[in-house]
């Protein structure tokens, strides 16, 4: 199973997102969930360092793990960026439920 954890501060900005595992959902290396969420997280991450130039903290380890940490000062410009990812993890929870988990941390 993916489970993805979203951080948010007190204003409800998101501030980190990490990823562990894989969806199971097939066999490793063809599974269109895993494929499908790589992708999303990919263009998020790339969204928001080479497209917005936004000093983000990231991983990304070769078992599937992946974290994003945006500093205080970032948080306003990354907000439509995150939200995004979120709600379409949200949206793949519904249709994948025993494959991907979200929890939100506020």
């Amino acid at each position: 199973m993916i489970r993805a954890h979203f951080v948010t501060d007190e204003e409800g900005f998101i501030r980190a997102v990490s990823l562990k595992g894989h969806a199971d959902f097939t066999d490793e290396g063809i599974d269109p969930l895993c494929a499908a969420v790589t992708g999303m997280v990919t263009l998020v991450a790339n969204t928001l360092t080479e497209v917005l130039r936004l000093d983000c903290e990231i991983k990304a380890e070769e078992d599937g793990e992946f974290s994003l940490r945006v500093p205080h000062s970032a948080r306003e410009s990354a907000k439509v960026t995150l939200l995004g990812l979120k709600v379409q993890l949200q949206d793949y929870q519904v249709q994948y439920p025993e494959n991907l988990r979200v929890t939100v941390q506020d």
